[in-house]
């Protein structure tokens, strides 16, 4: 189990994280959802330790980043974050199997050349092992730094936004992987989904990052109710649920709520030659 209580992370005078506790399971499938500035990539970045808290405590299986030291910590993890850019000249084969750089040597033995294959072929991308990345797709270089990533075997799996560059056949093949692999390995799996949809489909714990507190944390059924969702980001939706009880979303054309009005241009006064010249002052 990953457990985190009371951690408070403050970049400048942004506050991303107000004494936020949340423990996450081994063998489920935990999705963060909010608005956008809310702190989402900053919790996984977090984790991975790349930011530092400014308190609270971050711990898995009784160890802290405190305790192992943090290359130790890092390599419990698989991280995938946003928009990786792949500038090399390498193979798809290579690239995934670059997820195990730090256990090969001057030769790639057998097992791992196996295990990459293996990796390809879960995420759809066999066919494609000897292409160089650069001709690959958005979506598929996507799929190829989620293939690198299975290949670490890690213990913790944290993906920013991992679908954002898949079509449908590719967002469902991915997280159909995540799905069994994270059962199977009993993994501790977090992602960042803008997509309430998806995230509603697949999450096993569904939790709403606002304002640098946890607003919600449940099953999808529990959180995506159409009061919250209005609540946190400001716009009229309508929430139904399938056969199965999992909701669906769907947003009004856009009416943002009473609670936070903008002003219209028609409503801002123009500012006068005299009071611009002022502000620059």
């Amino acid at each position: 189990m990953l457990n985190i209580k009371d951690l408070t992370l403050k970049i400048g005078d942004l506050s991303l994280a107000d004494k936020l506790s949340v423990q996450m399971e081994a063998g489920k499938i935990h999705v963060i959802i909010g608005p956008n500035g809310t702190g989402k990539s900053s919790f996984l970045r977090t984790l991975f330790a790349e930011l530092t808290p400014q308190a609270g405590s971050i711990e898995f299986q009784g160890q802290s980043i405190q305790t192992m030291g943090v290359n130790a910590w890092r390599k419990q993890f698989g991280y995938m974050p946003q928009d990786i850019q792949l500038d090399v000249s390498l193979t798809v084969l290579e690239v995934v199997l670059l997820g195990q750089l730090d256990q090969l040597g001057l030769h790639i033995t057998e097992e791992h050349l196996q295990r990459a294959l293996r990796a390809l072929d879960q995420v759809g991308l066999l066919p494609l092992f000897e292409r160089d990345i650069s001709t690959l797709s958005g979506g598929q270089c996507q799929m190829a730094l989620f293939a690198q990533v299975l290949m670490r075997q890690p213990d913790i799996l944290l993906l920013d936004e991992p679908a954002s560059a898949l079509d449908l056949y590719y967002q469902h093949k991915m997280f159909d992987c995540l799905i069994e692999d994270t059962k199977k390995n009993n993994r501790v799996t977090i992602m960042v989904l803008h997509d309430l949809n998806l995230a509603a489909q697949y999450a096993d714990q569904l939790i709403i990052l606002n304002q640098g507190n946890i607003d919600a944390a449940g099953s999808p059924t529990e959180v995506l109710t159409a009061e919250r969702i209005e609540r946190v980001y400001q716009v009229n939706v309508d929430v139904s649920h399938d056969e199965d009880g999992c909701p669906f979303v769907r947003s009004s054309p856009f009416i943002r709520t009473s609670g936070n009005k903008t002003p219209t241009a028609e409503q801002i006064k123009p500012v006068s030659a005299s009071s611009k010249t002022t502000a620059a002052f």
